[in-house]
């Protein structure tokens, strides 16, 4: 079974859904987007 924890399933500007992990969220804030909070990055993520 998948213990991935799902925080979030968009849809991005070209129509496709995905689904966006803890672990991947967290990677993104801390590698590349550290002053950015989470829900604008989501908003942001769903334009590009």
């Amino acid at each position: 079974m998948n213990s991935r924890k799902i925080v979030a399933v968009i849809t991005d500007i070209l129509g496709d859904r995905v689904i966006i992990g803890e672990s991947e969220l967290r990677h993104a804030i801390n590698a590349h987007f550290e002053i950015i909070p989470s829900d604008m990055l989501l908003e942001l993520l769903e334009r590009i």
